[in-house]
């Protein structure tokens, strides 16, 4: 199963054949992650699926018009599984974790983004080996007790943008404590 901007696709015989999925959800699709047997999707807003895509129903939104970070509460953006929640980062860098019922959202930490610039890399988040990572262009931070408290790496040897920031990886991937990413066609490891 993928999303692309605005469709779900789905294939039930290992990539050969593809039909459309969550054809119901009437907002951005850009991320998606399973819990269990359901699948959830993100984007504008976030939705899950118990049948594959077949129907949708949207998940709670947040309380409020603004975070407790000074933000406009976002109901969809980047999303992954850890354990039996949801964590979702949105394009205003706050970090929400939804209950393993997955009926009330959490607000966890927020981070510093400015969503009018023309960055290519919105934050998404990640879950490798319980670690949780957080990347956005210049930033990256890392949970390792569920969201509980974040932490910031040094970043060292990672390129530099015009404005002398760290440039993030834009595709990240992680294992057994090592990570490795695409920072501007480049590939770096930690």
């Amino acid at each position: 199963m993928f999303a692309t901007s605005h469709s779900g696709y789905r294939s039930f015989d290992a990539g050969q054949t593809w039909v459309s999925a969550f054809g119901s959800v009437s907002s951005i699709m850009n991320s998606i992650t399973i819990k269990g047997s359901r699948v959830f999707i993100s984007g504008g807003s976030t939705w899950y699926s118990d049948n594959w895509g077949t129907n949708a129903t949207m998940v709670n939104s947040m309380p409020g018009i603004y975070t407790s970070c000074g933000n406009f509460v976002e109901n969809g953006g980047s999303v992954c599984t850890l354990g039996n929640c949801v964590y979702m980062v949105s394009d205003y860098g706050d970090v929400y974790k939804l209950d393993s019922t997955d009926t009330y959202w959490t607000h966890l930490f927020c981070f510093s983004t400015d969503i009018w610039s023309n960055y290519d890399h919105y934050p998404e988040i990640k879950n490798f080996d319980n670690i949780l990572v957080v990347t956005c262009d210049s930033t990256m931070f890392l949970s390792y007790d569920s969201g509980a408290t974040w932490t910031h790496p040094t970043m060292n040897g990672l390129p530099l943008n015009m404005q002398h920031q760290k440039i993030c990886p834009q595709s990240i991937v992680g294992t057994n404590g090592q990570f490795i990413g695409v920072c501007q066609k480049n590939i770096y490891t930690t």
